[in-house]
């Protein structure tokens, strides 16, 4: 369940996208709050399952981080290096999970 990371930042911006965006002044204050500490309180929930998932998985006991590659941000093929050489260099937009991201996961996402 840990490939369900990039998710945690998601739903509080789907919140806060319907909140401010698609819903303005179209429901009840009460609405916005179901929304708001909705989206928050899923992420927090989903956030303990990643966490629990990892500390379980194989890469948490070989000391390992999980990598999560989403896209790749800047593809720029292959690069001529200092030596003469050439190598491949791309910038790619993931998310990383270490021991201590996951400490910083929960903090984050409880005192939300």
């Amino acid at each position: 369940m840990v490939e369900a990371l990039w998710l945690v930042p998601l739903l509080p911006f789907l919140g806060t996208l319907l909140n401010g965006v698609l819903l303005r002044n179209r429901i009840s204050r009460r609405w916005v709050s179901i929304i708001a500490c909705g989206s928050v309180g899923l992420s927090l929930l989903l956030a303990f399952v990643v966490i629990g998932g990892y500390l379980g998985s194989a890469d948490y006991a070989a000391d390992e981080a999980f990598e999560q590659g989403l896209y790749v941000w800047v593809p720029t093929g292959l690069m001529g290096l200092a030596d003469g050489t050439f190598a491949e260099f791309t910038v790619e937009m993931g998310f990383l999970l270490d021991p201590l991201s996951a400490v910083m996961l929960f903090v984050v996402t409880f005192v939300g």
